[in-house]
Formats: C-alpha cells, sequence, structure tokens
C-alpha cells in the first residue's frame, strides 16, 4: 500500500474509484466460475513461468521461443494486449492478466479457449469491469491494487499488466522467471494502445517507467531473467542459448 500511494500521487489517482471498482468487480465475480487462489497456486508453483509484455519486441520474442523448441518448457502469462499475438500463432496463454483495456474479442476467445484471466479493476474502468466481465466464459479471478476482498479479488503486487504478472507468478511461486516483450522504454508496442500522442502518451509512459521500477525492485530479491529488447535494472539480460542451459540444469 506503501507503493500504491505514492503512485497514487505520481498520477493523481482516485483511491475511492479504485475501491469502487474492486467492489463492483467482486459483486460480479461471485456469479462467475472462479479459480481459486489455491488452485492458481497449485498451477504455478515449481513452474518455469515466461511473462510476455506487450512491447515492441513481443513478437520477435514469441517467435525465437517457439522456433528454438523452448516455448514449451515454461508456463505462459500474457498482459493484457499480448494474448492478441498469441491468437495470432494459434496459441492461448495459460493466464491473462487484465485491467480490460485491450482487444475485448480476444480476451473472450481466449476465455473461452481454456485461459485463465486474472481481471484487475480500477478507477478507470468501471464500465470495462460490467460489461466484459460477463462476457467472459472461461475461469476468472480479481485482482486490486488497493484494499482486497477475498477470496474473489486479491493482491499480490504489481501496477500495470505485465508488471502485475511477474509478482503474481513471483507470489504464486513460480520457479525460472523469464521476461519476453517487455520493453520499458519510449515506444509503445502495437499491442499496447499503439499510436497514442500528447497528453495520453505521456501518461502511459510514466506508467511503463512504474512499470519497470516495480520490477526492477522485484528483481532485487529473486532472480528474474529478460529476454526482452530493452535492458531492466537488477533482471539479468540473456539470449535464448542462455535461457536453454539455464533451465535444463
Amino acid at each position: 500500500m506503501e507503493i500504491y500511494r505514492g503512485i497514487a500521487q505520481r498520477l493523481c489517482l482516485d483511491p475511492a474509484r479504485d475501491e469502487e471498482s474492486t467492489r463492483v468487480l467482486n459483486e460480479i465475480l461471485k456469479h462467475k466460475e472462479i479459480v481459486s487462489e489455491d488452485s492458481l497456486r497449485a498451477r504455478v508453483h515449481g513452474r518455469d513461468v515466461a511473462v510476455f509484455g506487450a512491447g515492441p519486441s513481443l513478437e520477435d520474442g514469441i517467435d525465437a521461443m517457439l522456433s528454438s523448441g523452448l516455448y514449451h518448457n515454461f508456463l505462459h502469462a500474457a498482459a493484457d494486449g499480448a494474448v492478441t499475438a498469441f491468437i495470432e500463432r494459434g496459441k492461448c496463454p495459460e493466464l491473462i492478466f487484465s485491467d480490460l483495456d485491450g482487444p475485448a474479442h480476444d480476451l473472450i476467445k481466449a476465455s473461452s479457449s481454456g485461459s485463465w484471466i486474472i481481471a484487475h479493476a480500477h478507477g478507470d474502468n468501471i464500465p470495462l469491469v460490467r460489461n466484459l466481465i460477463p462476457m467472459l466464459k472461461g475461469r476468472l479471478l480479481g485482482s486490486t491494487q488497493v484494499n482486497p476482498i477475498p477470496p474473489l479479488v486479491l493482491d499480490l503486487g504489481g501496477f500495470t499488466d505485465g508488471d502485475r504478472a511477474a509478482y503474481w507468478a513471483d507470489g504464486l511461486g513460480a520457479s525460472h522467471m523469464v521476461l519476453v516483450g517487455m520493453d520499458f522504454g519510449e515506444k509503445v508496442g502495437r499491442y499496447s494502445k499503439g499510436g497514442l500522442t500528447g497528453e495520453r502518451l505521456k501518461r502511459k509512459l510514466e506508467k511503463l517507467k512504474i512499470g519497470s521500477e516495480l520490477v526492477s525492485l522485484l528483481a532485487r530479491r529473486r532472480e528474474i531473467l529478460n529476454l526482452s529488447a530493452a535492458p531492466i535494472l537488477n533482471a539479468k539480460t540473456i539470449d535464448l542459448n542462455d535461457l536453454a542451459k539455464i533451465i535444463k540444469r
């Protein structure tokens, strides 16, 4: 919560709106098929997890992992719009971390195809929570950045979809963690609200900066392997040959 308060100040967030969105999500999830925290933990614990962000290097990263054969060694956690890159390749990630502002049709398709979606509530997405969550047919769990409402809406850390996926993977007991397409730079990938300008672009870049800071903080206490194009402070930048050696130890 101390970290959240700092972020809220930087971005002029309204904690009361975040709380309202959390309550709305909790009420809707009471009527949906829920994945429990225990079953989610059982799926992640001890697994090597690849977290796919929606940065500019996402496509190259997925294609390289597929062609190398390393793709199948990992449980795949996609951040919001990154799910589109999976679907374009005939794949579905096991987990999707989304605040629901990615392509709705791809989220719906992935949900119907077996992806577990960890849907995030915040003050700016209350209409999406109300309208999109009822359309998702697969298993769901809620996340928030303010006070959680267990067992349906939890907070295991993180802020943007990508760094939240990394924090949840860590909190759920992932073994090795590798980042793909997590480019916290000055360029917004086409799977992540490409084409933004002016104040909207400025705000997006500030959120990417926050995401980078949070991943760097996580990497201070656990090993994080980075296959993305851009370096991340404290994370270990590697290539596919390095990754193959590490996971086969």
